[in-house]
């Protein structure tokens, strides 16, 4: 049948065929992955874009009695590594690409105590080479099998770091915003957190010490903001991960599209400028997580460097 039809109404519902489903579980703002090993324990990963390695909790490995399958070499010494196929071949979930460098496929094992409530963490290399739909507002997320019609959309590029050959070295999203007319080169952080202060906590709704989705600017912008704006809300010491503040920003243009309204939370300035713009193909001043990722649908085409959005439907 499919050889039947015209090549414009084949673009039209090719993107239609088998999109993967991906069990996944939002919580204030931020998207955890579902995962059942062979014997049905559940296992949730946390997601981030933003993030290098993909992990999993040594309490975690215990609880499943995954065998190590070898061990990397990290900051902090030798990790051990478990292959991730016990977890993933039983789950509707794209596994760690085998091929990729540096882990093969496998999870490094790390303290439990690094994990922000969930088993795991799912980085920038389980993200890579994929198309992921990501509707926030019906809190959806599936894998493409091709890039969806654009009709509805804004493109937003997506800048990654590659080599003298052009070939894709690392998978950390750059993007461009714009605040008070002022363009701002950020990281896509779908897991950009702020562990709250009681006195935050209070003021947002939630239990003192919750992760919530958050964004981040450095505090030389911050104090800009917080200076040229001084309408806008700010609550200090916010973040309980070094009682830094936070700033609410009335709208944000993401693509064209405004949201808000948007929580930054302050970071140093070196965290972006000299750490993470190493690993991003600008520099980075800051990163846009899910305090505005939450007011859209996002298509992120990694292999096509591009961006889809659009106002996500309410829930």
């Amino acid at each position: 049948m499919w050889r039947k039809l015209p090549a414009f109404l084949f673009f039209l519902v090719a993107p239609l065929v088998h999109p993967q489903v991906v069990p996944t579980e939002f919580d204030s703002d931020r998207i955890f992955v579902i995962a059942n090993a062979a014997n049905g324990a559940r296992v949730r990963f946390f997601t981030d874009t933003g993030g290098g390695w993909n992990a999993i909790s040594d309490a975690t490995q215990a609880r499943l009695k995954l065998p190590q399958d070898g061990d990397v070499d990290i900051d902090a010494g030798r990790a051990p590594l478990v292959d991730a196929g016990a977890l993933f071949d039983h789950a509707k979930i794209p596994a760690p690409d085998r091929d990729e460098p540096w882990l093969h496929g496998k999870l490094v094992v790390a303290p439990v105590d690094q994990f922000l409530q969930s088993d795991g963490t799912l980085g920038s290399r389980w993200f890579a080479g994929h198309i992921w739909d990501i509707d926030y507002g019906r809190r959806t997320m599936r894998v493409l099998t091709s890039t969806p019609s654009t009709a509805g959309f804004r493109e937003v590029p997506m800048g990654f770091v590659v080599d003298e050959n052009g070939r894709r070295r690392l998978n950390f999203p750059r993007i461009t915003i714009a605040v008070d007319g002022r363009d701002i080169d950020v990281l896509l952080d779908t897991g950009a957190s702020a562990k709250l202060t009681p006195g935050a906590a209070g003021v947002l709704g939630h239990a003192a010490g919750a992760d919530i989705g958050t964004s981040f600017v450095i505090r030389s912008i911050f104090d800009r903001w917080r200076s040229a704006h001084p309408g806008w809300r700010t609550l200090p010491d916010a973040d309980a991960r070094g009682g830094l503040p936070m700033i609410e920003v009335p709208r944000v243009r993401i693509g064209g599209i405004d949201v808000g309204p948007v929580w930054f939370t302050s970071r140093p300035d070196p965290n972006f400028l000299e750490f993470m713009s190493q690993m991003t193909d600008e520099t980075v001043r800051g990163a846009v997580g899910g305090s505005a990722l939450k007011y859209l649908r996002v298509v992120l085409d990694y292999p096509g460097a591009k961006m889809y959005l659009r106002k996500a439907a309410a829930e």
